[in-house]
């Protein structure tokens, strides 16, 4: 079911990649940007890195102010006047770059905040988006990196000063970093970096070995659909089978396809 589930992943990316690009860091790019927006985020996300291709992320991603005023201008929340100092120099050096390159960036409706912990604010995500973009050699490091702990160190970022009193431009608040839990780093790692492993692995075949044993390292989601399976007596120890377990209720337990699964067809012979 692992397999299944993250072959069907790497299928998607796979097709998507054969319209835009080939380039697996901009797919790293796009996981990752999907990632931190979570379910509520994640298409809004998704479209700000679609915004971005690869040859501007390279351009700007050494200067990390150039890269912030990029984010956040693309994202449309450089679109209005401020009184801080920080987002008024963001918004001039975009209203630069778009004038150079001829940028649409998207309307700030798209963003939703209403439900949201301040720390899962889209601005704070992508401000966290940037910082581990800008890192040096990033999708080498995390291609080579393999192992749950230095994966997770080449994550967990700290962000500009400003927003240790800011959860949003303009409007102070206490003073606190904002670093990624580690509940939201796993999340990263299942969905960004496990699948992006697998998707080496279609032509580097110790990835796929890498990915499978990267996800057995994560602890297991908790959600609605696990815990139906717990409840139902099955030992869940970490994410493989959290996963394994997702994809075999969507696809075979809930449309009911139980005379294509072994265990539907013998809980059928006993019943």
């Amino acid at each position: 079911m692992v397999v299944e589930r993250f072959r069907n992943k790497v299928n998607e990316v796979e097709e998507s990649l054969s319209k835009t690009t080939n380039d697996l860091e901009w797919v790293l790019f796009s996981f990752l940007a999907q990632s931190l927006g979570l379910k509520v985020n994640k298409q809004s996300m998704q479209m700000l890195a679609q915004s971005i291709s690869i040859k501007i992320l390279r351009k700007y991603q050494k200067n990390e102010f150039q890269l912030s005023a990029l984010f956040f201008g693309q994202a449309g929340f450089l679109d209005e006047e401020f009184v801080d100092e920080y987002p008024s120099k963001l918004k001039q050096e975009y209203l630069y770059l778009k004038q150079k390159h001829n940028f649409i960036p998207l309307k700030k409706f798209v963003w939703k905040f209403m439900r949201l912990r301040p720390a899962s604010f889209p601005v704070i995500r992508i401000a966290q988006l940037q910082v581990i973009m800008s890192q040096p050699h990033f999708y080498s490091k995390i291609k080579y990196a393999i192992s749950y702990k230095k994966i997770k160190e080449l994550l967990n970022v700290e962000l500009d000063e400003y927003w240790n009193t800011h959860y949003v431009f303009n409007k102070s608040s206490i003073n606190k970093k904002k670093q990624l839990g580690d509940s939201t780093l796993d999340i990263i790692i299942i969905n960004a970096i496990v699948p992006l492993y697998y998707l080496i692995g279609e032509k580097e075949e110790k990835y796929n070995a890498y990915a499978t044993t990267l996800l057995g390292s994560v602890k297991a989601e908790q959600n609605a659909i696990v815990k139906k399976y717990r409840n139902a007596g099955k030992e869940i120890k970490s994410a493989s089978d959290s996963q394994a377990l997702i994809q075999f209720y969507n696809f075979y337990c809930s449309p009911k396809k139980c005379l294509t699964c072994s265990i539907g067809k013998q809980l059928m012979k006993n019943d």
